[in-house]
């Protein structure tokens, strides 16, 4: 009994957060976001001993859930740019972002949702996307595309970071109220 409580916890604490970046990182590919998440977490819940503390333990589910996002095709059908588009609503994701996160691969997008959306500290950013130079190159890219496209659409860049602005509704999202 004590082991499926030790997994409800660990499941509870990771879960709703770790979808909510697998889903930026797979641009709002909810049912890969979905299958990448428990997969992750199945995995983790295995290493649970070794994953003793709460910030190393989601730092190696984001790894995790990243090499899982740039892995090859996973079988079900793609959702169109739409539905992706509205999955990636709730989390603050407006079009402008939107565009500039579909110019990213799946690394950068991890690279950026790490550090601007969830702050990870260096060390656990390095562990996800496996180098502090790739992290920067991604910060430059993502901030490229997003003036583009800001000037593409005729839009002024918002007040705030990306941080700030997804994370205004990326909490009722990634933590609904419990039934």
């Amino acid at each position: 009994m004590e082991d499926r409580s030790l997994h409800d916890a660990f499941v509870e604490l990771h879960g709703d957060r770790l979808f909510g970046f697998a889903l930026l990182v797979t641009l709002g590919d909810a049912t890969l976001a979905g299958s990448i998440t428990a997969q992750a977490l199945a995995q983790g819940v295995e290493r649970m001993d070794r994953l003793r503390h709460p910030e190393r333990a989601a730092a190696w589910l984001r790894a995790n859930v990243t090499r899982a996002a740039k892995g090859p095709a996973w079988g079900h059908q793609r959702p169109s740019e739409m539905e992706r588009r509205d999955a990636l609503g709730p989390l603050g994701v407006d079009p402008t972002t939107y565009d500039a996160l579909s110019s990213l691969d799946a690394r950068a997008r991890a690279a950026i949702t790490a550090t601007a959306i969830e702050g990870f500290n260096t060390a656990d950013v390095h562990e996800i996307v496996g180098s502090d130079s790739y992290v920067r190159k991604a910060r430059r890219d993502y901030m490229t595309a997003f003036v583009a496209a800001a000037k593409t659409r005729g839009t002024t860049t918002p007040a705030g970071s990306l941080a700030e602005r997804v994370d205004d509704v990326a909490s009722p999202v990634l933590h609904p109220r419990r039934k």
